[in-house]
């Protein structure tokens, strides 16, 4: 991609580190999904679910403008819709498919992105009462035991 631009694929490395370093940048992201992931995932998957659904919550309240500014920009342009869905593929659901233990780790990790996304277009897009006002807190006993049965229940 890099040479179709015109631009050697080095100074992408040295200035953005990665591909989702760039990526990161160009969509203007206020943190760096792989930090944030990263040691969620680090710690294992026993009580993953309710890590990952607390610090998704913390994200997107923190960081809630930009955000929905990068979701309507993906839903009204075809080409931000694709690089959005690869680095949701690479970025999120790669990492959690990795650290799946039981069987099918690509459908449970597609599942707890179908949760995830639920989530957050019912709470922050769609704002769905009593779900959008309800405290973080409250949200992940009720979602967060749904995400772990998919990283490690019977499905």
């Amino acid at each position: 991609m890099a040479s179709d631009a015109g631009v050697d694929t080095a100074l992408v490395h040295y200035f953005f580190g990665t591909k989702d370093g760039l990526f990161v940048a160009a969509m203007q992201l206020p943190f760096t999904p792989a930090l944030v992931l990263g040691p969620l995932v680090a710690e294992g998957v026993d009580g993953l679910g309710e890590r990952m659904v607390r610090r998704l919550l913390a994200v997107w309240d923190e960081n809630v403008d930009a955000l929905l500014a990068l979701v309507q920009g993906a839903t009204s342009h075809p080409g931000a819709a694709v690089a959005v869905r690869e680095f949701i593929s690479r970025e999120i659901i790669a990492r959690v498919e990795e650290a799946v233990e039981a069987d099918r780790p690509a459908l449970r990790a597609n599942l707890v992105a179908s949760q995830i996304m639920g989530l957050v277009a019912a709470r922050y897009i769609a704002r769905v009462e009593p779900l959008a006002s309800l405290p973080a807190e409250d949200v992940v006993p009720l979602v967060a035991p749904t995400v772990q049965r998919y990283l490690s229940g019977v499905l």
